[in-house]
């Protein structure tokens, strides 16, 4: 058909294109189901393996090293770091971490409320930011986004009952953040595993 002619498409032509037009559109949904259940039973796989593995040790950090271990199947992690809450002195202290770090990062800390991680911790919310080093509430105190470096950055709040007892956060290599729903809800099932650790 040349479209640029007068009366080009005939009715039965602009039928025809909307049925195509809809097929296309049932096949590309069906395509992101599809695709959306792999990614849910990959994580479904992990999850059946972290829980399997948690309960061969009682030392926190042992613990949050397994988690993300195996969480390194589906996420791909640069760092990940568990704060807990010093109600002695109202700061979220380190108390593991898993990937590349320096020494210095282990003294790191954060008021409720402060940062991207104090926020989460006072919200009771988790947060995904595809580009911390375009996040003006990103505070990098760690040094770990660059120049040359920019991370994608997951914060989740570890809750016993209805308290917030810490937060951990995941910086990832950047990824699809059309998955990033489906990780936090994924991330949410962690920090259950890393509750039960701490309490």
């Amino acid at each position: 058909l040349d479209s640029k002619k007068k009366s080009a498409f005939t009715e039965e032509d602009a039928i025809l294109l909307q049925i195509v037009a809809n097929l296309s559109v049932a096949i590309f949904v069906k395509i992101q189901d599809n695709e959306l259940l792999k990614i849910r039973e990959k994580f479904h796989k992990v999850l059946l393996e972290i829980s399997s593995t948690i309960t061969k040790s009682t030392n926190l950090e042992d613990v949050f090293e397994d988690i993300m271990t195996l969480t390194q199947k589906v996420i791909r992690i640069y760092r990940s770091t568990l704060f807990l809450y010093d109600k002695k002195d109202h700061l979220l202290k380190i108390r593991a971490i898993y990937g590349y770090h320096n020494e210095d990062s282990k003294n790191i800390t954060y008021e409720p409320g402060e940062g991207i991680t104090g926020s989460v911790f006072l919200n009771k919310k988790p947060v995904f930011i595809p580009s911390a080093k375009n996040e003006p509430g990103f505070l990098n105190r760690m040094k770990l986004v660059t120049e040359d470096l920019d991370l994608g950055y997951y914060c989740c709040p570890i809750l016993s009952g209805m308290d917030v007892v810490g937060v951990f956060s995941i910086f990832t290599y950047i990824q699809d953040k059309n998955n990033s729903n489906e990780i936090i809800e994924f991330l949410q099932i962690l920090s259950t595993f890393i509750s039960q650790a701490i309490t």
